[in-house]
């Protein structure tokens, strides 16, 4: 009996979980926001540090590990939720594959479809590029995890169904913000930046193919972090004016690696756009709150964004100023300073977890 017992220890210790990773799940559990802001600035900074030096002065490879590293708040939420709540469910590990494996060619003709110039780039591009669409095929087929916290966290993707009004604002705002500004800007006596290109139907044509593209790297990096995660959960503490504040500030200062290694630039106007993300936190915020919760107007605002501003030029000082005052009226509109129930009763499993 002694040795059975003995040989029954040794079988413990040794399939085990260490118990460095005990420790971490059980801090993890107990402080998902900050393990959640942890875990998004390691992996995006170390690749955004390391990718000056990975790309060996490729611009396209440099340009494809920024966007890699962007994925950061998406997977650092898919492992904070699995860490704190990792109870599993009933679902077929096959299903998961399967829908990597259906999701993983469409990522792929999204990023080149969206990205014509990977024509002619290097062997080392292609590589990127087949690595890069492994990343949004991966939160896919998160809809077919076992574990309950990422399910909890996926919650506001299966929430579609907010009537038309959130996504017509999110697709007209900034083309409505760019027009209006760019109208007031010379009575004003401010400039108007030429476009660099003349206008085609080819080019018009690229507009949605552009944006599908920033939907799914330029939006579905981030966003399931951001406002899928972090912003519910802050929510549960704070107001969503004040959640949308703390989460701007993080916005900005996780970007700020990317003013330092070449793909921004560093001086001023580096700055002056760093400062304008902690607003955008908050607009986002109230998006969020608006659309009860659902993720996709946040996600198409974020990806209109990003590609109006690719895509139509601005009067930056003056659009950016409509959207203060903009932002200014709906905080006042729909008292943002004030708590509101809980908009995201999944993610209290996560939050509330104690032990």
């Amino acid at each position: 009996m002694d040795r059975m017992d003995m040989n029954t220890s040794v079988s413990k210790a040794m399939y085990a979980p260490p118990q460095l990773i005990l420790l971490l799940k059980s801090w993890i559990s107990r402080n998902p926001i900050a393990a959640f802001f942890l875990m998004t600035c390691i992996f995006s900074w170390s690749i955004w540090f390391l990718a000056p030096l990975l790309s060996g002065g490729d611009r396209y490879v440099f340009d494809s590990l920024v966007q890699i590293g962007s994925f950061g708040p998406a997977f650092a939420a898919w492992f904070v939720a699995a860490a704190a709540l990792p109870k599993g469910i009933r679902t077929s590990p096959v299903s998961r594959v399967a829908l990597l494996i259906l999701a993983y060619p469409i990522s792929l003709a999204i990023w080149w479809f969206g990205r014509p110039v990977m024509m002619g780039q290097t062997t080392r591009g292609h590589w990127t590029d087949f690595a890069i669409a492994v990343l949004p095929a991966l939160i896919i087929s998160g809809f077919a995890s076992r574990n309950q916290g990422v399910q909890a966290w996926l919650a506001s993707l299966r929430k579609w169904r907010v009537g038309t009004g959130p996504y017509l604002l999110a697709f007209l705002l900034w083309p409505a913000l760019i027009l209006l500004g760019n109208t007031l800007a010379p009575l004003l006596g401010f400039s108007v930046p030429e476009a660099p290109y003349s206008f085609s139907w080819r080019l018009l044509g690229l507009f949605p193919l552009n944006l599908m593209c920033i939907l799914f790297y330029g939006g579905g990096n981030e966003e399931p972090g951001w406002r899928g995660f972090a912003q519910p959960m802050l929510q549960r503490k704070y107001s969503p004016l004040v959640a949308g504040l703390i989460l701007g500030v993080v916005w900005a200062v996780w970007h700020m690696p990317l003013n330092f290694n070449g793909y921004y630039s560093s001086g001023a106007s580096g700055l002056f756009l760093r400062l304008f993300t902690i607003p955008y936190g908050v607009f986002f915020a109230w998006m969020l709150n608006r659309s009860r919760g659902s993720l996709f107007p946040v996600w198409l605002l974020h990806g209109m964004s990003n590609n109006c501003a690719a895509f139509f030029p601005r009067s930056t000082l003056v659009v950016f100023s409509l959207g203060a005052v903009l932002l200014i009226l709906l905080v006042i509109r729909d008292k943002m300073w004030k708590c509101v129930e809980r908009s995201e009763p999944a993610l209290a499993k996560i939050s509330e977890r104690k032990e």
